[in-house]
């Protein structure tokens, strides 16, 4: 199996490996970027997604330093707000890991906030839960506020198995099993004590094959 080492293209990194045919560009450190793209000479160096045709996959990415891409389309970003955070990895066709830690294996896997971690087809989460499982979602968690008062996203919740699921807008909710669904009841999650309405949000567990939390 032949490949193209492209250290002439574009690269401006330090330790880091590139793998793949077509063009691949990035400027951060130690990263590791394998997977193929469009046409090379259909892509202008200063913009490398500026021309790729709709039905032609992406470069993978790899934004921040140490992040791994791998997988036509694959992009890492484990930047926070722009500055320096812990590495991200995106392992897939079209599998996209942003914020700080996060990791997303599996084809158009998707893990977006830090820490969170989604792995199986189609697998997603936001703001830090976990998903594991094909279309395996564990919702987009709920808002705190800060000791400022300021909100803040957060999740909590687990979905593992095959469509499993917890619903967006609450936390700290389990969904175990094929088509299982935690947190059927929405609202926002707040720093709580035991006398606080908002508990009814929080801490649903649901487990077995198409099994749901009680409302």
């Amino acid at each position: 199996m032949s490949a193209n080492y492209l250290s002439n293209k574009k690269i401006e990194q330090i330790d880091g490996v590139k793998l793949g045919s077509g063009f691949i560009s990035t400027e951060a450190n130690n990263t590791i970027i394998i997977g193929n793209t469009a046409d090379k000479n259909e892509i202008p160096p200063e913009n490398p997604n500026s021309k790729i045709p709709a039905n032609q996959p992406k470069p993978p990415v790899a934004k921040a330093n140490s992040d791994i891409a791998i997988g036509n389309s694959a992009y890492a970003d484990g930047s926070a707000d722009g500055q320096a955070g812990a590495p991200s990895m995106a392992v897939g066709n079209a599998a996209v890991a942003k914020g700080e830690g996060s990791v997303a294996l599996g084809s158009k896997a998707v893990s977006d906030g830090m820490g969170g971690v989604a792995i199986g087809d189609a697998a997603k989460q936001k703001n830090g839960g976990i998903s594991i499982g094909s279309n395996s979602n564990a919702g987009t968690g709920g808002t705190i506020s800060d000791p400022a008062g300021d909100p803040m996203a957060i999740n909590h919740n687990v979905a593992i198995g095959t469509d499993a699921r917890v619903t967006d807008g609450v936390t700290d909710s389990i969904a175990i099993g094929s088509g299982s669904v935690a947190g059927k009841t929405s609202g926002d999650a707040r720093f709580l004590d035991k006398t606080d309405a908002a508990a009814q949000y929080t801490g649903e567990l649901s487990i077995g094959k198409k099994a749901e939390a009680p409302e």
